[in-house]
C-alpha cells in the first residue's frame, strides 16, 4: 500500500502522463523482442586491421547464431566510460566516422 502511494506521488511530481508510449515513433519497441547489446568495437562489427565497418559480416553472424534479431543496441561507452573525462557522446564522436 505504501508503494502504491509512493508511485502515485512520483507520477504527480514528475507530471507523468504515459504519452511517450503513445508516440508512433517509438511503437517499434513493442515488437523488438531480440535485441543484443553490442560493444561498438565488436570484432564482427568493426575490422580494426582494415579500419572499416563490417555490418554485413555482423548481421550474417547474428542470423547464423540466433536466426536473426529485431534490433541492435550499439554500446560505445562500455568498458571505456570512466577511464578518462569523456562522456558517451565523446565516445560516439571518437568512433570511426563519428556521429
Amino acid at each position: 500500500q505504501q508503494v502504491d502511494k509512493w508511485r502515485v506521488a512520483q507520477r504527480i511530481a514528475s507530471n507523468y502522463t504515459g504519452r511517450a508510449y503513445e508516440d508512433p515513433a517509438v511503437n517499434w519497441t513493442r515488437t523488438t523482442y531480440v535485441q543484443p547489446q553490442v560493444l561498438l568495437w565488436d570484432r564482427f562489427l568493426y575490422d580494426q586491421d582494415e579500419h572499416k565497418w563490417t555490418v554485413d559480416k555482423f548481421l550474417t553472424d547474428l542470423q547464423q547464431r540466433y536466426g536473426g534479431v529485431d534490433s541492435v543496441m550499439l554500446w560505445p561507452s562500455y568498458p571505456n566510460m570512466g577511464i578518462d573525462n569523456r562522456n558517451q557522446w565523446d565516445l560516439w564522436r571518437a568512433a570511426p566516422g563519428g556521429l
